[in-house]
């Protein structure tokens, strides 16, 4: 056996052990190509959005606060929290999609993003009230008005 076959049995014995671990799990490669951004609530056909846009919060505990936050809307009210992984978001923003998302979605969605060549500024996040949540908006600005 060469070195190189060592190393790759090594790897696979570690990954063998952490999966056998409680509350770990060996990193697939899905989870590099299509990373989980954060959250959203739907209820299969609409989602809680900020006007237009759909928001994505970091966390589920988050994402709950925004429902309840929520002002109603007609029909039946979104309130499953699903994750939203990258893929699912650049699907919708390359359609014309907008997303609110808070700090920590837009930390995790700017490293892919940029890689995919999106013009994405650095947010600010500093606001006077910490009891508010910021928001960013992403959305395509090279769309014809009323797209």
């Amino acid at each position: 056996m060469d070195a190189r076959q060592k190393r790759k049995q090594r790897k696979r014995r570690k990954e063998r052990q952490a999966a056998k671990r409680p509350g770990r799990r060996p990193e697939s490669r899905a989870d590099h190509d299509d990373p989980l951004i954060g959250y959203v609530a739907t209820n299969g056909i609409t989602m809680v959005c900020k006007g237009t846009a759909c928001i994505v919060a970091g966390s589920r505990e988050q994402m709950a606060r925004f429902v309840e936050d929520a002002p109603p809307q007609p029909g039946p009210f979104p309130t499953r929290i699903e994750p939203a992984r990258f893929s699912s978001i650049l699907a919708g923003y390359m359609h014309g999609g907008a997303y609110c998302l808070d700090q920590t979605a837009y930390e995790r969605f700017l490293g892919p993003g940029r890689r995919w060549g999106l013009p994405l500024p650095e947010a600010d996040f500093s606001h006077t009230d910490p009891s508010q949540v910021k928001l960013v908006t992403i959305f395509r600005k090279d769309l014809p008005q009323g797209w």
